[in-house]
């Protein structure tokens, strides 16, 4: 015969306390990546139509793709998605760094992995490029 306990196990209690200090992760709204890329999107083509319509006024043929209409896109397109995702986080509260993934960390060991990357890339370049 088994024996079984007098009282089971309490249960966890409801909401436990964060120790002092520690913030909980913000909660985003399922729509809000959704909303992000729309966003950027839109704000994208418009933009960049728009500098299409500059280059143009501006005696430039979109036939021939100039690097000054290239880069200005690209940068209104990183524009834009940054600028979605901060705005979408400020409808819930101020966004901080590591919201997005950003920490601190030491700089010498950040400086040799950015410089491995950069060699790698040259690198990696130089055998594409012979290939």
């Amino acid at each position: 015969m088994t024996a079984t306990p007098e009282a089971p196990h309490p249960p966890p209690p409801a909401n436990p306390e964060l120790p002092e200090g520690v913030e909980r992760e913000p909660r985003w709204p399922w729509w809000f990546s959704l909303a992000g890329f729309g966003i950027a999107l839109g704000v994208t083509l418009v933009l960049g139509a728009l500098i299409g319509v500059v280059a143009v006024v501006l005696g430039g043929d979109l036939d021939e793709t100039s690097p000054a209409v290239t880069i200005g896109g690209a940068v209104v397109q990183y524009v834009a998605f940054i600028g979605a995702a901060v705005g979408l986080a400020y409808l819930r509260l101020r966004p901080r760094a590591w919201h997005f993934g950003f920490r601190r960390t030491r700089f010498w060991p950040a400086l040799g992995w950015s410089a491995l990357a950069f060699v790698s890339f040259f690198v990696l370049s130089a055998i594409y490029a012979v290939a």
